[in-house]
């Protein structure tokens, strides 16, 4: 069993269709699969009425391991107008290191909590 999507199946994150594209960025290893799956999936909500959105919870398969999943997120982070954080992120090396990224490639970075 593959432990990522591959870019085929994801074609929604680059067909642009004239929003702006937000990529969420939280806290995800140490925590249950099932609260995750919640935290980032309640985010997806809120964002896609406006948003076209990147949810890393969709893409990589939970038993991917950090290095692995640190590069497809870190390769999808340039296509993001946005990164949004979970009120969690500052928990999480993943998330820090990629608001870190966004903010060196001049991408804003808002949270969650201030949408």
């Amino acid at each position: 069993m593959s432990k990522v999507k591959t870019i085929k199946e994801l074609p929604q994150l680059f067909a642009r269709d004239g929003r702006p594209v937000a990529y969420i960025a939280g806290k995800v290893t140490g925590l249950p699969h099932e609260e995750v799956q919640m935290n980032f999936f309640k985010a997806e909500i809120k964002l896609e009425r406006n948003n076209q959105v990147i949810n890393p919870a969709r893409i990589v398969h939970p038993e991917c391991d950090w290095k692995e999943a640190m590069k497809i997120c870190v390769s999808l982070l340039p296509k993001a107008d946005l990164v949004v954080t979970l009120p969690n992120w500052k928990d999480s090396p993943g998330a820090s290191w990629e608001v870190s990224i966004a903010g060196q490639l001049g991408i804003p970075v808002v949270s969650l909590d201030k949408l």
